[in-house]
C-alpha cells in the first residue's frame, strides 16, 4: 500500500461515524512528516508518545491510555512505535491491543514507523483495525548508545534525556543516536534496537587517549577512572607522569614512594607503568606484565620472585637485588610479607636464597629456615648466603681478629652455633676442655691492663651492660659505615661474670672527669626480652635481630655524641659477655651444691663442705661454671645467661671510637682483576693504598692476610696461599680494627687450563 493510498484511508475514516482507534504503519520517518504536514489542520492533533514522559524516563502508557480515553479532539499519536521496539515485540502487541480496546470520545489514529515485521497480524482486532498498513521495504536499524552525565561533555551527543528519542526516530529519522541518559542497558533486554553504552569512565579515557585500549584494567572501578577522565580531560596523560612521577623515565625510582602512597597516587603510577611499561628494572618489568590490577601488582611485587629458580644464579640474584630494593620501603606491608613467607615453604632447602633483611617478619624466617638447614649448612655457605640476604648476620658472623688461635676458633664457632642454634660436639669438647685449662687467663689482661692507660682527654663512656665480643666483626662493619675509626682491645672480667663484681672501671672514669652512660638495653633483653624470645616459647635465636639493631643504634647515638666539638672519643666498655649456648644446653647435667646456684645456675656461693667441682673456678667467694652445665637453683635462663666463666661470658671489649679524619682509597691495580694461579704460582693481588700503613690486612673466605712491601710506594702486595679453586671472590681490606673497604672482587684462573668461563 503507497502512503497516497493511506492517506485515502484515513480521510476515509476521520469522514465516518467510527471513532475506533486505528493503527497507520509507515515506513519511516520521511512518511511520518508528510502525514503530518497534510493532516494537522483544524482540530486534527499530533501528539509524541515523548509527551507523556517527564525529563529522562520512559513514558507513562497509563498517562497515555487515559489521555485517549478523554481527548475530545481526533487525535494522530506518534513516537509510540520508538518506546515500544525499546521495551520488544511482547511488549508492543500487549499495548496495541490495550489501545485498541479503549473507547475514545474522538477518533484517534496510531502512527508506528517499520513495525510491521514486529505486529502480530494474526490477532483480529489489529487486523481489523490496521486496514492502513505500509509495508517497509528499506528500514535501517537503529543503534542507541547510552551515555552517562559524566561522560557526556566527551561525546558529541544528540539529546538529553531517553524521553526524547521519539522525534530525533520518527520525525527526524536519525538511525545512530548518542543519548545523555541515567538509563542503562540491562534495562531493555528485549528491546528490538541495537543498545551500546558508554556508562564507564573508562571508555571515556579511551576516547581521550588510545594507550588505555588494550589495557582493561578494573574498569568497574568507575571513581578511578572517572578521577582519570578528568585529569587527562584537563592535562593529557603524557603532562600528568611529568608532574606526578618525573617523567615515563623515572617511574622505577617513584616505585619506592609506592608503599606510603595515597591510593589514588598508587592507582595512576599502576596506569603509567602498564602504558609506557618500565626498561630500567627487570623485575619491575615482569610484575607489571604479570600485573591485572593496583591490588595484583602489590600483591607480585612480594611474590613473583617465587617464578624463578636460583640454578640460574646470575639471572636470579639480579632480580632478587632489584626486589630487594623496591620492597626496602614495604615493611609495613604485614599480610603480603606473612602470606610470602608462607609460600616460600614450597621451596624446601632453596627457601633461604629468597628472603630479605627489610623487615622483622623476614628475618625471624631466615631464622627458621637456617634451623631447618642447620645439619648441612656450613658457616661458609651460610655467610656465602647471608652476604646477599642478610649482610649484618653475615657482618655478625664473619671473622674477627683476635691474634690468637684459641679465641680466633673459639668466636668463629660460637657465632655460627648461635645462629644456627646447635651445639656442636666439637664446640662443647672445646668448652669441657677450656673450662678445665682455663687458657684465657694466660693471653687476656684484666680489664684494668688496659683502662688506666686510656686517653681521657675529651672523652665520653658508654657503659655497654652484657656486650660481649662476639659483636666485634659487627661493630667494625657498622662503624666503617657510619665513618667511625675503632681501636679494640679484648680483656676479661672479674668472676663471677655478673655486674656487680664487673663496674669498677667507671669510677677510673669519673676520677679523669669522663661522664659514664648506661647502656642497659642489651642486658635487659637477654634476661628477658618478650615473650617471643623466651627459649621455653621459641627455639629460634631471633633475638639476635634485636640485638644487633641495638648495637647498630647505639653506635648512631656515638656518631651523633663525636659531632660535639667538645669530645672526640667515646669509649665502649662492657661488664660482661653472655652465652647463648649455655641456655640451649639440652642435655646440660644439674649440678648440686650446699648453696642453690643463682643467675640460671651459672655460679653459686663457695661453702667449706663443697667438692670441688670439675669444670668450675674459684672467684670472689663463688664457684662459676665454665661449661654449659649449671648448679642446681634458679630457674633456666629463658634468652641469653651469665655468671659464669666460658669463652663467651668472660671476653670484653675495651672499644676507642673516634670520627675517620679522611676517606682512604683503595682498587685493585690493572692486570690483577684476574689472577692466574697453577701448582708453582700463588695467588697474588696487589692493590693501591691511599694512605701508607703497616697493618692492611685482607679478610677472604675466613682468613685474614697481611700485606706485603712492595718497591712502588702506596702500592701493597697479597699473597693467599689458600685459594687453590677458579671462582670469583670476595674479600675486605682491613686497616689494624678498621675496615677500609667490604666487596671488593678478583677472579681466580688456573694457568694454561682452557675451562668454561663460570661467569659469562
Amino acid at each position: 500500500m503507497t502512503l497516497e493510498q493511506v492517506k485515502i484511508k484515513i480521510e476515509k475514516y476521520l469522514n465516518s461515524t467510527d471513532i475506533m482507534p486505528r493503527i497507520v504503519n509507515v515506513s519511516k520517518a520521511d512518511d511520518l512528516v508528510e502525514l503530518k504536514n497534510y493532516f494537522e489542520i483544524g482540530n486534527i492533533k499530533f501528539i509524541d508518545m515523548g509527551d507523556f514522559a517527564s525529563v529522562d524516563s520512559m513514558p507513562l502508557f497509563d498517562k497515555l491510555l487515559n489521555s485517549i480515553s478523554k481527548n475530545k479532539d481526533i487525535t494522530f499519536l506518534y513516537g509510540i512505535s520508538t518506546f515500544l521496539k525499546l521495551l520488544g515485540s511482547d511488549i508492543m502487541n500487549l499495548m496495541l491491543r490495550n489501545i485498541l480496546e479503549i473507547v475514545p470520545q474522538n477518533k484517534v489514529i496510531i502512527i508506528l514507523v517499520a513495525c510491521d515485521q514486529y505486529i502480530k497480524l494474526q490477532d483480529p482486532r489489529i487486523v481489523d483495525r490496521g486496514a492502513y498498513i505500509a509495508m517497509c521495504d528499506d528500514c535501517k536499524p537503529i543503534k542507541l548508545t547510552l551515555i552517562n552525565k559524566s561522560l557526556a561533555k566527551f561525546y558529541e551527543t544528540n539529546t538529553y534525556g531517553i524521553n526524547q528519542i521519539s522525534k530525533l526516530i520518527e520525525l527526524i529519522g536519525l538511525n545512530e543516536i548518542l543519548i545523555e541518559t541515567k538509563h542503562k542497558r540491562h534495562e531493555f533486554p528485549d528491546s528490538i534496537f541495537e543498545i551500546h553504552e558508554r556508562n564507564s569512565a573508562y571508555e571515556g579515557v579511551v576516547k581521550l587517549d588510545s594507550r588505555f585500549a588494550t589495557l582493561r584494567i578494573d574498569e568497574e572501578n568507575d571513581a578511578f577512572w572517572g578521577n582519570i577522565l578528568e585529569d587527562i580531560s584537563e592535562r593529557g596523560w603524557d603532562d600528568i607522569i611529568n608532574m606526578k612521577f618525573g617523567g615515563k623515565q623515572n617511574l622505577h625510582l617513584w616505585v619506592r614512594d609506592f608503599a606510603n602512597a595515597e591510593k589514588y597516587e598508587k592507582w595512576v603510577f599502576f596506569l603509567a607503568i602498564k602504558t609506557f611499561g618500565i626498561s630500567s628494572n627487570d623485575y619491575l618489568s615482569y610484575v607489571v606484565e604479570k600485573s591485572k590490577s593496583v591490588e595484583d601488582f602489590t600483591k607480585l611485587i612480594f611474590n613473583a620472585i617465587l617464578d624463578f629458580d636460583i640454578k640460574d644464579r646470575m639471572l636470579f640474584n639480579n632480580l632478587y637485588c632489584q626486589r630487594k630494593s623496591i620492597l626496602k620501603n614495604f615493611s609495613n606491608y604485614t599480610e603480603e610479607i606473612v602470606d610470602f613467607c608462607k609460600r616460600l615453604y614450597s621451596k624446601k632447602d632453596n627457601a633461604l636464597f629468597y628472603l630479605t633483611d627489610n623487615s622483622m617478619i623476614e628475618k625471624e624466617y631466615i631464622f627458621e629456615h637456617i634451623a631447618i638447614n642447620s645439619r648441612v649448612l656450613s658457616r661458609e655457605r651460610l655467610i656465602d648466603i647471608l652476604n646477599l640476604i642478610y649482610p649484618d648476620l653475615k657482618a655478625y658472623m664473619q671473622k674477627y681478629n683476635f691474634n690468637n688461635c684459641l679465641l680466633d676458633e673459639y668466636f668463629l664457632n660460637y657465632k655460627y652455633l648461635k645462629i644456627i642454634n646447635l651445639i656442636s660436639e666439637s664446640h662443647k669438647n672445646i668448652v669441657d676442655k677450656q673450662a678445665i685449662e682455663r687458657d684465657y687467663n694466660a693471653c687476656l689482661n684484666p680489664r684494668s691492663f688496659f683502662v688506666n692507660s686510656l686517653n681521657f682527654s675529651k672523652a665520653i663512656t658508654f657503659f655497654v651492660d652484657a656486650m660481649g665480643v662476639e659483636y666485634l666483626s659487627f661493630i667494625q662493619v657498622k662503624c666503617a659505615q657510619l665513618g667511625l675509626n675503632l681501636k679494640i682491645n679484648v680483656a676479661r672480667c672479674e668472676l663471677p661474670s655478673l655486674t656487680c663484681f664487673n663496674k669498677d672501671f667507671k669510677e677510673i672514669f669519673k676520677q679523669h672527669g669522663v661522664d659514664v652512660l648506661d647502656i642497659k638495653d642489651l642486658d635487659e633483653l637477654k634476661h628477658g626480652g618478650v615473650n617471643r624470645f623466651d627459649y621455653t616459647k621459641n627455639k629460634l635465636p631471633i633475638h639476635l635481630i634485636s640485638e644487633l639493631d641495638l648495637i647498630e643504634n647505639m653506635l648512631k647515638q656515638v656518631v651523633v655524641y663525636l659531632s660535639n666539638p667538645n669530645i672526640e672519643r667515646v669509649f665502649l666498655i662492657s661488664d660482661h659477655g653472655s652465652s647463648r649456648l649455655a641456655v640451649i644446653n639440652e642435655s646440660e647435667n644439674t649440678i648440686e651444691m650446699v648453696e642453690k646456684g643463682i643467675h640460671s645456675g651459672r655460679c653459686c656461693l663457695m661453702t667449706d663442705s663443697d667438692e670441688i667441682p670439675k669444670f668450675a673456678t674459684s672467684e670472689n667467694g663463688y664457684w662459676c661454671l665454665a661449661n654449659y652445665d649449671r648448679f642446681k637453683g634458679g630457674r633456666k635462663a629463658c634468652v641469653e645467661v651469665h655468671g659464669g666463666a666460658t669463652l663467651e661470658e668472660v671476653a670484653i671489649p675495651i672499644i676507642e671510637v673516634t670520627k675517620k679524619n679522611k676517606k682512604i682509597e683503595c682498587n685493585i691495580l690493572d692486570g690483577y682483576e684476574t689472577i692466574f694461579i697453577s701448582f708453582k704460582k700463588k695467588a697474588e693481588i696487589k692493590l693501591f693504598i691511599s694512605t701508607l700503613s703497616e697493618q692492611y690486612r685482607i679478610l677472604i673466605n675466613g682468613k685474614f692476610y697481611s700485606a706485603k712491601l712492595s718497591d712502588v710506594k702506596y702500592h701493597y702486595d697479597f699473597v693467599i696461599p689458600d685459594i687453590k679453586k677458579s671462582g670469583n671472590y670476595l674479600f675486605d681490606l682491613y686497616d689494624g680494627d678498621n675496615i677500609v673497604v667490604c666487596g671488593l672482587s678478583f677472579i681466580v684462573k688456573k694457568e694454561g687450563s682452557n675451562e668454561r668461563n663460570l661467569f659469562a
